[in-house]
């Protein structure tokens, strides 16, 4: 168990902080990941709490979602404007990016991967989904018909079901899907679930 308080600025000194959009604990490794808005992501040990690595890979635009492969715990999975690229930590330096993924075609808000390492899914601002096969390097499926009618904005992996994924959006919705198929396979009206509740409180994002 990783135990943190508060990270040292890469800036000490400068009179300049970074303002962290997203975060990613690799435990395996002691690392903690952070995305920033001008497009810096900073590595920090986690033990010292100081700054470690950084990578420079999208200077001016914001990292909105970091993700470490489960399988590979060197490689870090990022993503900027509607870019998804991943990165080798042991490269050190900059360490610029040994893919690029570029699916997506509007801002993508989260990605993550699956158990096994082989499939990256990335949630946009055009309600979409994409699935990236991470052994061959191409897009697998693209996950709309069906689903969200605006931005989505979180999706994860269902553990032990290796070809479902479930995807939340601004819409109130979320969305159970086969992206083996590229199918739904059921559609929650989160809105509507709270308002049946009578008192239940929903968030933004769901």
């Amino acid at each position: 168990m990783i135990k943190l308080g508060r990270l040292q600025s890469p800036n000490v000194g400068s009179g300049q902080d970074e303002d962290v959009c997203c975060c990613e604990i690799n435990a395996e490794e002691n690392l903690v990941a952070t995305g920033c808005e001008d497009g810096h992501i900073v590595l920090y040990d986690a033990v010292s709490r100081k700054p470690c690595q950084q990578i420079s890979e999208f200077e001016g635009k914001a990292v909105s979602s970091l993700c470490f492969s489960p399988v590979h715990s060197h490689v870090l999975y990022a993503a900027s404007g509607s870019v998804v690229s991943a990165h080798d930590l042991r490269m050190g330096g900059k360490c610029e990016a040994v893919q690029r993924y570029e699916y997506n075609t509007d801002d993508v808000n989260q990605i993550v991967v699956n158990r096994k390492g082989t499939v990256l899914a990335a949630a946009d601002d055009n309600g979409e989904v994409k699935v990236i096969n991470l052994e061959k390097h191409n897009l697998q499926k693209t996950l709309s018909r069906g689903g969200h009618a605006n931005i989505c904005s979180s999706v994860q992996f269902r553990p032990h079901q290796p070809w479902e994924v479930i995807s939340g959006g601004l819409d109130s919705s979320m969305v159970h899907w086969d992206f083996n198929a590229g199918r739904v396979k059921y559609r929650w009206n989160m809105g509507a679930e709270a308002a049946t509740e009578g008192g239940a409180q929903m968030f933004n994002p769901p």
